[in-house]
């Protein structure tokens, strides 16, 4: 199985985050994508609370087989 693990703040997520993940399952065959939030992203001052940007990302790839989110 290849599983692509996919790190980000996602503050929020977007078409590009989406987009990038997309073509890089299908150009390499990948069979389980799994979005990474980071709860306190060193690199902002400010960012939305994890909570809302799990859920979020959980909004964003509810129809998508075999995307989930890791915790």
């Amino acid at each position: 199985m290849k599983r692509l693990l996919y790190g980000s703040a996602f503050d929020p997520i977007h078409d590009g985050h989406l987009g990038m993940l997309a073509q890089a399952q299908e150009q390499c065959g990948i069979d389980e994508v799994v979005l990474i939030p980071t709860k306190n992203p060193r690199w902002k001052s400010t960012s939305t609370p994890i909570e809302h940007r799990l859920a979020m990302v959980a909004k964003a790839i509810e129809n998508k087989p075999n995307w989930r989110i890791s915790r």
